[in-house]
């Protein structure tokens, strides 16, 4: 059978200033003016310690669960430096089982690093063949099709009463996209960027708003999902974004499957998966994430190809808990 697996990267730092992206405004709020700043102890948007900790879990748990034991794997990776952190400690994770067993297994050498694969365009041999206009349009069908997951005014409502100095912040509501800028402006961003800074910091154990609670954290979530659903699904700039990698992981199922016992895994990043997901048309609901294909660090999609060449897909995602007293999180993995 051949296998494909296509991860997100590790949890990871975030940044200290938000722009809301309106149209002829490049304002840049510094975040540390209205609440003090997760302590991430690494540089922005690398890996935090927490974050290449459970990749290598996870290494070790894809070669419990999901390689055979003489399977020969590659590992093909994005070049930032979160992605090769990534990369290293599921090969160091991987490595660590094999090494560990009374059989003669393969062990994981190299990491391949192929940034033209995730950037088509600044990296690769692709062209843009769209115009803005048109990815504009593709976003304002995609308004309209994929409805807000719940009632954005309490959420925002929710952030005013935990945060307060935030209010100027929120104040534009609505759901609006910049023609300039090709994003969804205004308060979702900064919620956006919220949700990712309370979420990353928190499964990393970093103490930070802690007098948010996992369901509210969870309810938060879910813009970032349903946000990414409508600038980065189902239009040309996406599908051309994913348009070498689909490429390459297709191939490599196929030659896999023809070769037993190879399994290939890529390293990239939410827009990598989104923009597969656009060209296959997936879809998932994840426990606690939601209905929208939620992408948290660490997941990913697992394609695999039978002997009559029939392709399925599971998605791999991790289950971050933690506990308001030690916050020590740990990762239990679900397919």
């Amino acid at each position: 059978m051949g296998k494909v697996l296509l991860l997100r990267h590790c949890l990871r730092s975030t940044p200290d200033q938000v722009d809301l992206l309106f149209d002829n405004d490049g304002t840049l709020y510094n975040l540390s003016d209205y609440y003090d700043l997760p302590d991430w102890n690494t540089p922005l948007f690398w890996c935090t310690q927490a974050g290449v900790n459970f990749m290598e879990q996870t290494g070790e748990y894809l070669a419990r669960t999901s390689l055979d034991d003489d399977d020969s794997i590659r590992i093909i990776s994005d070049a930032t430096q979160r992605d090769a952190d990534t990369a290293l400690a599921i090969l160091q994770g991987i490595n660590r089982i094999r090494n560990s067993t009374m059989l003669v297994q393969p062990v994981v050498r190299t990491v391949e690093y192929r940034p033209e694969l995730f950037n088509p365009i600044e990296q690769g041999p692709c062209s843009i063949g769209y115009t803005d206009e048109e990815i504009y349009d593709s976003m304002q069908h995609q308004l309209f099709k994929v409805p807000p997951p719940a009632d954005f005014q309490y959420v925002v409502q929710h952030i005013r009463d935990n945060v307060p100095s935030l209010a100027p912040l929120l104040n534009y509501t609505n759901f609006t996209l910049s023609k300039q800028k090709l994003k969804l402006q205004g308060a979702i961003v900064l919620v956006h960027l919220l949700a990712q800074q309370v979420f990353y910091a928190r499964a990393s154990g970093i103490p930070f708003m802690m007098n948010v609670s996992d369901n509210n954290l969870y309810d938060w979530l879910v813009w970032v999902q349903w946000r990414r659903k409508i600038e980065n699904w189902n239009n040309a700039k996406a599908a051309t974004h994913g348009a070498l990698l689909i490429r390459d992981m297709l191939q490599q199922l196929s030659n896999n499957n023809n070769n037993k016992g190879t399994t290939t895994i890529y390293i990239g990043h939410d827009m990598e998966i989104d923009a597969v997901a656009t060209l296959l048309q997936l879809d998932w609901t994840l426990p606690d994430y939601g209905p929208l294909s939620a992408t948290p660090p660490g997941s990913g999609l697992y394609l695999t190809m039978d002997d009559q060449r029939v392709v399925r897909f599971q998605y791999l995602y991790p289950q971050y808990r933690w506990n308001d007293t030690s916050i020590l999180p740990h990762l239990q993995l679900e397919w």
